[in-house]
């Protein structure tokens, strides 16, 4: 059985229908990570909204965050038990972030994003030195195949900075974070939207300091990993939402 450890102060907000709803999926987690909400709410016999509004009373930003939690404090369970990391498990985690990712790519922001690589605006992909250039090395050179004109690379706070108040006003900037945590990253992106730039972030599903300084998101699920402070989280996920947008942005070009 999972464990949410809701807090004493949440659980006391909880009326007895929800508690009742709490029990349930304590007791039916296994079944509730391969559900849709509309599943959930037919077994439960409460509104997918009420399920919505519990989701985010408990600290979840919707269902599929809640499917996520569970399904990773089941890998995690599971992964206690067992003392080698089995093929199968490593599997099942890649697909829990590629499903929880996928719940995020029809958001509004999506389309406003695609518009925005359809349109003729300077894009300038910042590079933070490290695992995630080469995430933008694919999108540049994936953009560029699609005729996207006027991609630029930055590679420097320093450049950034300097360019930020001297470009034109409808200039785009897209940052990519795979904790969300890079201080500079955030930084510079905070900057760019003072300037009164476009900003898109991709980054994890958590709010982060990045999405905050961004007016456009792109989220996905992730699980970060860190050695001794060396963070070497997957961009499995990353190129996954990536390759996602390219589809829509090929898709809408494919109808003019």
């Amino acid at each position: 059985m999972i464990d949410f450890n809701l807090s004493e102060h949440i659980l006391s907000s909880l009326n007895q229908k929800e508690l009742d709803l709490l029990k349930f999926i304590y007791l039916n987690s296994s079944a509730i990570a391969r559900q849709t909400i509309q599943q959930f709410s037919n077994s439960v016999h409460v509104s997918s909204s009420s399920i919505l509004r519990f989701c985010k009373k408990i600290g979840f930003s919707g269902f599929s965050e809640l499917k996520y939690n569970i399904r990773t404090k089941s890998n995690n369970s599971s992964n206690c038990r067992e003392k080698a990391t089995s093929l199968e498990n490593i599997t099942k985690n890649i697909l829990t972030d590629i499903e929880g990712s996928l719940s995020f790519t029809t958001s509004d922001d999506i389309h406003s994003i695609i518009s925005l690589l359809d349109s003729n605006r300077d894009l300038y992909l910042y590079y933070p030195s490290g695992i995630t250039d080469t995430v933008l090395d694919y999108l540049e050179r994936q953009l560029l195949l699609c005729g996207r004109h006027n991609v630029f690379q930055v590679h420097s706070p320093k450049t950034a900075n300097h360019l930020f108040p001297i470009v034109k006003k409808d200039t785009i900037f897209i940052f990519i974070s795979a904790s969300g945590t890079s201080m500079k990253t955030a930084q510079l992106a905070k900057n760019a939207s003072t300037h009164g730039l476009t900003c898109i972030s991709i980054s994890p599903f958590s709010q982060n300091d990045l999405s905050n300084s961004c007016q456009y998101n792109i989220r996905f699920f992730t699980s970060p990993k860190d050695n001794n402070g060396a963070e070497y989280t997957s961009r499995f996920v990353i190129f996954f939402v990536i390759d996602i947008l390219l589809n829509l942005y090929r898709e809408k070009l494919g109808r003019k």
